[in-house]
């Protein structure tokens, strides 16, 4: 690869971790009154770096049956190359925690990249003198009948590393955790599926036949508003098949008139919790640290108040906590302990994070 290609995808995956680190969904509603203790704060350890590895960024995660799959946005080597969509299998919180943990590699020993951009993408970010490159970020995922679907935004960054467009939102398909994620494309050939934010994923799970998804725009600063979606595991790829939640009408082929089932400021996690039998929704503030989470009857019911349950580590001066999602598979005790894995730290020295929670009693 020339030269200045590889600066310039280095550049751009810098980028991506300055993305991570600063631009995310922001904050968390606090309650007004001190409320009651939940449950202890059991460990929140750092997830050993590979030792190839100069610098990386929170992951998304993709639950299976027998652990985690963590895709990360990017990674900088220390030979200061730049590993675009590399990833890290997660057996068990206990082994996520004792490391070393290392990036799925390719029969040759090179990092594989799950999720990248295709030849013609590398050429056009080459080529481009307006100092604005195409990134492909990973954000939510799920695995059904063996695959791994993963959700991504494609982000227009540059030329200043804060300035972001959101082009849309694509999904590939993983059929082995050390393969590529094919990226499903639309009849015009597009793998922007959705344009713009009609439908930017922030969290997904499986329950029974379907798959639920928080959609969350950020309309102004400082606001958030997610809305519910699904859809069958194995029709993911097909937009006809989407189903958006209408508080009024109940399910509607319709987008448009989705209802907001979520406003708070913060990076979300949804998902069933057998140990409480009901919806969850974890909540981490990225300026403080502070986890909550909320509880319903039903995904597409209502949420209760936010409860506190732990704080994380402070986010470094000049950054935001990153991640935030609660990784459902590796929980213990039926539900009863959850682990949240997230990002602090100053983009260079990037520190992932996975802390681990055991409520006292069922929540009602």
């Amino acid at each position: 690869m020339p030269a200045s290609r590889l600066s310039k995808e280095r550049s751009l995956l810098l980028a991506l971790l300055l993305f991570a680190a600063c631009v995310k969904n922001l904050g968390t509603e606090s309650p007004t009154t001190q409320a009651p203790k939940v449950g202890t704060l059991l460990r929140d350890c750092v997830v050993s770096v590979p030792a190839s590895v100069a610098a990386w960024t929170a992951p998304a995660t993709l639950a299976y049956p027998d652990g985690a799959l963590w895709i990360l946005q990017s990674a900088i080597l220390v030979d200061g190359s730049a590993a675009p969509g590399p990833a890290i299998w997660i057996p068990s919180a206990d082994a996520a925690c004792a490391g070393p943990t290392d990036l799925l590699r390719r029969p040759d020993g090179s990092p594989a990249a799950l999720l990248a951009l295709d030849d013609a993408e590398t050429i056009a970010n080459a080529d481009r003198n307006d100092g604005r490159a195409l990134m492909l970020v990973p954000k939510a995922g799920f695995s059904a009948g063996g695959l791994g679907y993963l959700y991504y935004d494609h982000v227009l960054a540059g030329p200043d590393p804060y300035d972001l467009q959101l082009l849309g939102t694509g999904i590939c398909v993983l059929d082995t955790i050390a393969g590529t994620c094919a990226r499903v494309v639309d009849a015009t050939g597009s793998t922007v599926l959705w344009l713009g934010d009609e439908l930017p994923i922030r969290s997904a799970f499986v329950d029974a036949s379907m798959v639920y998804l928080l959609a969350c725009r950020q309309p102004a600063s400082l606001m958030q508003s997610c809305t519910l979606a699904r859809v069958p595991p194995g029709s993911a790829g097909t937009i006809a098949a989407y189903e958006y939640f209408d508080a009024f009408q109940g399910w509607s082929a319709s987008r448009t008139q989705a209802t907001q089932v979520l406003d708070d400021l913060a990076n979300v996690s949804l998902s069933y919790n057998p140990f409480h039998g009901r919806s969850t929704v974890v909540l981490t503030n990225p300026f403080d640290g502070k986890v909550s989470l909320r509880l319903g009857s039903a995904p597409d019911g209502s949420f209760g108040n936010p409860i506190p349950l732990f704080t994380a580590i402070a986010p470094a001066p000049g950054t935001l906590l990153d991640g935030g999602a609660e990784q459902t598979s590796l929980r213990g005790d039926g539900g009863r302990v959850i682990h949240i894995a997230y990002a602090a730290g100053s983009f260079a020295a990037r520190e992932l994070h996975l802390a681990s929670f055991q409520f006292d009693e069922v929540l009602k």
